[in-house]
C-alpha cells in the first residue's frame, strides 16, 4: 500500500511540474510579450521602458530587424517586408496584459541624450456598451517570434527628433533639403498612394485625424447646427466676458482652497450619492407641496397689497404693545413660583383627565344620541307635562294633585304620636281674642289622631288650604 501511495505521489508531482509552466504562461502572472513592428527603431535598446499613460508597465526585451518572410502588417492581408524594426516588449504589469486589435505604440524620446521609451495604448477609447476589438493574435509556431502577440506596422509610429529638424538649417543639409524638395515631384510621380501610405504610417496622429475627418464629414448637418447654436451661446458670453474672466479667477481661488481640504472633499464626495438620493426624495415632496400650495400662493398674491398694508401698520402696534408685554413679563416673573408650586395639581389634573377619557367618551356618545333623537326636547316635555300632571289650579290658587308623604304621620290615631301633631286655628278671629282665649281655642282645636271640626264655607276652605300649605302649623 505504501508503495502504491509513493508511486501516485511521484506521478502527481511530475504532472504538476509539467502543467505548472503552462498555467503560469496562461494566467495573468505569466509572460506576455508584444512584438511591435516600426519603420524606424533608431536608438531603441534592450531594457528601455514601456509605458501606458505615463505609467511603466514593462520593458524592451529585444530589438531586431525583420527578414524577408516575416509578417509585419495585416492590413488587407498578411504582408512580409524586410528591413523593418522589430521591438519585442515584455509587459510585466498584470493589469495591461490585454492588448487589443486597435492597440498602438509610438517610440518617443526620453531625454536629450537620445534615450527612448515606448508609449503604448492597449486599446482605443470607445463609447459605453460598444464591443471591444479582439485581442492581438499570437504568432503561430515555426514563424519568427512564435507565441508572441503581433502588433502590426500600421498601428505603430515614431517621432522625429528635434535635432534632425534643426539640422535642416545647417549647411550642407539645407542645400540637400532644397534639392530633395526640387526633385520630390519627379521622384513621387505616379506614386501618390505609396506616399499616402508612408505619411499615414509616419505619424499615427495623421491616421487618427483622417478617421476623425471622415466621421465629421458624415455629420456635417450636426456640425452646422453646433456652429449655429454655439454662436448664439457664445454671444452672451462675449458681452459679459469680464464676468466670465471674473468667474474663472474666482473658480481658481475656490479650486485652490478646495485642494487644501482634499480629505474633507473626499469624505464629502463619499457621502454625495446618499445625499443625492435624499435630495431626490425631498424634491419629489417639494413638488407635491408646490402643487398643493399653488392655490394658496395665488391667494397670497391677490392679498399682497393688504398684507403689505398690515405689515406697515404692524410696527406701531408692536410699539404700543411693549408696555403690555413688559407688564406681562413682570406678572409672569411674580407668578412663576406659584405656577411651579401648582405643578403637582396640574399633574393630578392631567391624570384625572386621562382617567376621565372613557367617561367623556360615554357622555359624548350619550349627548350625541340625545341630539340625534331629540332627547333634550323629550326631557323638557317630560318635565313640563309632569309638572302639569302633579299641580292643579282652581279658584283658590295652585294645589298639588299628588302629595308624597315623607313621614310616618299618615294614619288617624286616638293617641299622641311623637312628632305627629297638627293645629288649626281661625286666623280671622285671632286678633279679637286675648292670649288666654287663643290658648283655649288652640287647645280646643288640637286633636290627637282625629280630624278637627271642619268650619263651613269660606272658613273651611281657608283652614284646609292653610293645612296643605303649612301656614297653620
Amino acid at each position: 500500500m505504501r508503495r502504491i501511495l509513493a508511486i501516485a505521489a511521484i506521478v502527481l508531482a511530475i504532472g504538476l511540474l509539467i502543467a505548472l509552466p503552462g498555467a503560469l504562461g496562461a494566467g495573468s502572472g505569466g509572460t506576455y510579450e508584444v512584438r511591435g513592428v516600426f519603420d524606424n527603431g533608431a536608438f531603441v535598446v534592450d531594457g528601455e521602458e514601456v509605458r501606458v499613460a505615463g505609467a511603466t508597465v514593462g520593458t524592451v526585451k529585444e530589438v531586431d530587424v525583420s527578414d524577408d518572410d516575416e509578417i509585419v502588417s495585416r492590413e488587407g492581408g498578411d504582408h512580409a517586408e524586410p528591413g523593418k524594426a522589430v521591438v519585442v516588449m515584455n509587459i510585466e504589469d498584470a493589469g495591461f496584459k490585454d492588448f487589443r486589435g486597435d492597440a498602438s505604440c509610438t517610440i518617443r524620446p526620453q531625454s536629450l541624450i537620445g534615450e527612448r521609451y515606448i508609449d503604448c495604448v492597449p486599446t482605443q477609447p470607445r463609447a459605453p456598451g460598444e464591443e471591444a476589438p479582439p485581442e492581438l493574435e499570437k504568432i503561430p509556431d515555426g514563424e519568427p517570434g512564435e507565441g508572441q502577440r503581433l502588433l502590426p506596422l500600421e498601428n505603430n509610429g515614431t517621432t522625429v527628433d528635434l535635432d534632425l529638424i534643426q539640422n535642416i538649417q545647417r549647411v550642407p543639409y539645407r542645400d540637400r533639403f532644397r534639392l530633395i524638395l526640387n526633385e520630390l515631384g519627379a521622384g513621387l510621380a505616379a506614386r501618390g498612394d505609396d506616399l499616402g501610405e508612408v505619411i499615414d504610417r509616419a505619424n499615427p496622429a495623421l491616421r487618427q485625424t483622417d478617421r476623425v475627418l471622415n466621421i465629421l464629414a458624415g455629420q456635417s448637418r450636426q456640425l452646422a447646427d453646433l456652429a449655429s447654436n454655439g454662436d448664439r451661446a457664445l454671444e452672451p458670453l462675449a458681452r459679459n466676458r469680464s464676468s466670465v474672466t471674473g468667474f474663472l479667477r474666482n473658480a481658481a481661488v475656490a479650486a485652490e482652497a478646495t485642494a487644501e481640504r482634499g480629505p474633507d472633499l473626499e469624505e464629502a464626495l463619499a457621502k454625495f450619492p446618499e445625499t443625492l438620493r435624499e435630495v431626490r426624495l425631498t424634491m419629489t415632496e417639494l413638488k407635491d407641496f408646490a402643487d398643493q400650495g399653488t392655490p394658496l400662493f395665488a391667494d397670497l398674491k391677490a392679498s399682497g397689497a393688504n398684507i403689505s398694508k398690515a405689515t406697515q401698520e404692524l410696527a406701531p402696534f408692536a410699539r404700543a404693545t411693549i408696555p403690555a408685554l413688559t407688564t406681562l413679563g413682570d406678572a409672569a416673573e411674580s407668578a412663576g413660583p406659584k405656577l411651579a408650586a401648582s405643578d403637582p395639581l396640574l399633574t393630578d389634573l392631567a391624570a384625572a383627565g386621562a382617567a376621565s377619557v372613557p367617561v367623556g367618551n360615554n357622555l359624548s356618545a350619550l349627548f350625541d344620541t340625545f341630539v340625534r333623537t331629540g332627547g333634550f326636547q323629550s326631557l323638557a316635555d317630560f318635565i313640563y307635562f309632569t309638572s302639569a300632571a302633579t299641580n292643579g289650579f282652581d279658584s283658590f290658587g295652585h294645589f298639588l294633585r299628588i302629595n308624597v308623604q315623607v313621614t310616618n304621620c299618615i294614619d288617624v290615631s286616638s293617641f299622641v304620636v311623637q312628632g305627629c301633631e297638627a293645629f288649626f286655628q281661625n286666623t280671622a278671629r285671632a286678633t279679637k281674642t286675648t292670649k288666654r282665649k287663643k290658648r283655649k281655642a288652640r287647645s280646643a282645636s288640637r286633636f290627637r289622631g282625629s280630624p278637627p271640626p271642619v268650619p263651613e264655607g269660606k272658613q273651611q276652605a281657608e283652614a284646609l288650604l292653610g293645612f296643605l300649605l303649612g301656614g297653620g302649623a
